[in-house]
């Protein structure tokens, strides 16, 4: 019987061709990991080819211990001190200075003849999605150079931009949003039902007064 090996050294040399057995499997591929730790005469018994001892002889110890780790002293990232905290009960809004408004305003990216919404600043470039979930607030930086008359619809302004919209002719109106209530409000089609703006909760009455 001819086995697949000896046809494949024989038929070259027999018809001077080059064969190609395509069902069988490379050398490489075939090749199996020797087994570790099973006796001497395997060359890899005993302590399996990690010596004795030391942090590479034992379990993970040879890749690492993860990013920051300095061979077992205290990392930097504990030595030095921390500082500050991170409040995550906090509900930062995202700013808005109407002097960008009126930048907006002046490219025609804006349309001042109806009721600006958080939705027209996000759908115009002016702030993105993912930085409204808390709201806008309006800034007076740059007053003096706005000049359009701005129906506006924020969370939040500042006396400073109450003020100068308000001296162009403008309005601002304040409407309160809950947790998801600004992110539905820029992107609606995201969700199905849209959630009512004001507060359900009498707890949440002291945010309107804030405003």
């Amino acid at each position: 019987m001819w086995s697949l090996k000896s046809l494949e050294r024989a038929l070259p040399c027999a018809l001077g061709l080059r064969v190609a057995f395509a069902g069988s499997a490379a050398a490489a591929s075939a090749a199996q990991g020797r087994r570790l730790g099973r006796g001497i005469g395997s060359g890899k018994g005993k302590t399996s080819g990690r010596g004795h001892k030391g942090q590479k002889a034992r379990s993970g110890g040879g890749s690492g211990r993860g990013p920051g780790f300095e061979g077992g002293q205290t990392p930097l990232y504990q030595r030095v001190p921390k500082r500050g905290f991170n409040n995550k009960f906090a509900t930062p809004m995202e700013p808005l200075n109407v002097d960008k408004l009126q930048l907006f305003v002046d490219m025609g990216r804006l349309d001042t003849s109806k009721t600006i919404t958080m939705k027209d600043l996000v759908d115009c470039g002016l702030v993105k999605c993912s930085r409204v979930k808390h709201g806008i607030k309006l800034l007076g930086n740059g007053s003096q150079h706005l000049t359009a008359k701005l129906d506006i619809e924020v969370s939040q302004a500042s006396a400073s931009a109450i003020k100068a919209v308000e001296a162009a002719g403008g309005s601002i109106t304040s409407v309160y949003h809950k947790s998801t209530g600004a992110t539905c409000t820029a992107q609606p089609h995201k969700f199905e039902t849209i959630p009512l703006s004001g507060p359900s909760d009498p707890q949440e009455l002291h945010v309107l007064h804030e405003l």
